[in-house]
């Protein structure tokens, strides 16, 4: 009974230095809730237990209102839902709209069927049908291959295919007739007057002398070290390309691929057939000794 005594007498004392603190707020009515709390947590360092109730009722006497912070945290509780609702609804543009009535135009391009009238639909050829589509799901895999189909048109961009490959060839063709041109000019054949005045041209592009046999062998390996570096492009292109099919079918087909390693044909063997009698017939005349 003594303990329900003083935690009365707490709570009446408590109370009475929160009013107290409301009286001294002297504001209009519309700073009147800031000041008070600013006044309570300089006095408290915070607003106490239970003091909200007690300062809502104080606020409604003394200037005449009806407040009920519960509807209003209610309220503000219903406008976080709101917000949040609304910044997780994707925005839907006008390129969006447009690009989903395209697919839609495309997911509906189907052979259309003969409408039958009501009266002349047998009912059990019907029910038998429906079973069928029922066992096989059949419907529903062709509106997942609709889908795909539709994803993949959509998908698809049209680029120009580069050529940079055949420009390549281009450059390695033109290397290797260079080269054939500074060969027969080093060797000092004869050259036709066409053949003569590319062969100028090519010196001059190395700022060598044509009549020189030290500066047409340079200008050769120039001509040499170009076409190793172009042919050394189409070299990785072309592993690079395999790497990437290969690398692909083991992710996507790793059967087939399994069954293309044991498909490939093992390289020869590069040592001849009487070296190889050779070293064993000595073998076994060492074992024949012993």
């Amino acid at each position: 009974m003594t303990n329900l005594n003083t935690d009365a007498i707490l709570e009446g004392n408590r109370l009475i230095v929160l009013h107290s603190i409301l009286d001294s707020v002297t504001v209009i009515e519309q700073e009147w809730p800031r000041s008070a709390i600013l006044a309570v947590q300089k006095r408290f360092e915070r607003m106490p237990r239970n003091d909200w109730p007690a300062t809502l009722r104080y606020y409604n006497e003394k200037f005449g209102c009806a407040l009920d912070i519960d509807a209003d945290i209610r309220q503000e509780e219903n406008r976080e839902r709101c917000r949040i609702a609304t910044c997780l609804t994707e925005l839907c543009t006008l390129t969006d709209t447009t690009e989903y009535n395209n697919l839609r135009d495309k997911f509906f391009m189907v052979v259309r069927t003969r409408k039958l009238p009501s009266e002349l639909v047998n009912s059990k050829l019907l029910d038998l049908n429906n079973r069928i589509i029922g066992d096989y799901a059949d419907s529903l895999a062709r509106i997942i291959q609709a889908a795909q189909v539709c994803y993949d048109e959509a998908k698809r961009k049209e680029k120009p295919r580069s050529a940079w490959k055949e420009n390549i060839e281009s450059k390695i063709s033109k290397l290797v007739l260079s080269k054939d041109l500074l060969e027969k000019a080093r060797k000092q054949e004869m050259l036709s007057t066409s053949e003569t005045k590319s062969l100028k041209k090519i010196m001059r592009e190395f700022n060598l002398n044509l009549s020189s046999v030290t500066d047409l062998s340079e200008a050769l390996v120039k001509k040499n070290e170009s076409l190793n570096v172009y042919e050394k492009k189409i070299t990785m292109h072309e592993s690079r390309k395999q790497f990437r099919k290969e690398n692909r079918m083991f992710e996507l087909f790793r059967g087939r691929f399994y069954r293309g390693l044991s498909e490939r044909v093992e390289s020869e063997h590069v040592v001849s057939r009487d070296e190889i009698v050779s070293f064993w017939s000595t073998m076994w005349n060492k074992n024949d000794d012993t």
